[in-house]
C-alpha cells in the first residue's frame, strides 16, 4: 500500500477558491482509477512547529505503485497539478511530495535493515 503524501507551500496571492477546484480535479481523478482507498485534504495544524511554510496538504492512499502511476498519467491529474503549482511558492518546487510503502512488504524491509 502507498501513501501519497502532498505538502504545499502556498503562494501569498494564492486563492482559496482555486485550492478547492484543484482539490475537487484530483477527486474526480480519483474517481477514475482503480486501487485507491481514500483520499483526505486540510490544513496543516503544524502542532511541532515544524512545517510552517506548508499550509496545506493531501494524502492518497493507493492499493500499489501500480495505482499511483494510473492516476499520476491522468490528464486531469496533470491539469490539477499545473494549478496546484501556480498556486505555490516557486511553483512546483513549493509542493514536497513522500510516497511511503506502508504494506506489510515495507514492515519487513524495515525489520530486516535495522
Amino acid at each position: 500500500m502507498i501513501k501519497h503524501c502532498v505538502f504545499l507551500n502556498l503562494a501569498e496571492e494564492a486563492e482559496f477558491d482555486r485550492l478547492m477546484d484543484a482539490y475537487e480535479m484530483i477527486g474526480d481523478v480519483l474517481d477514475d482509477i482503480e486501487g485507491v482507498y481514500d483520499f483526505a485534504a486540510g490544513p496543516n495544524r503544524d502542532f511541532e512547529g515544524k512545517s510552517p511554510a506548508y499550509e496545506t496538504g493531501f494524502v492518497i492512499t493507493f492499493s500499489d505503485k501500480a495505482a499511483l502511476d494510473a492516476y499520476a498519467a491522468h490528464p486531469k491529474h496533470i491539469e490539477a497539478g499545473a494549478l496546484l503549482s501556480s498556486l505555490c511558492f516557486n511553483g512546483s518546487a513549493g509542493i514536497l511530495v513522500f510516497d511511503l510503502d506502508v504494506g506489510e512488504e515495507a514492515a519487513d524491509v524495515l525489520v530486516e535493515d535495522a
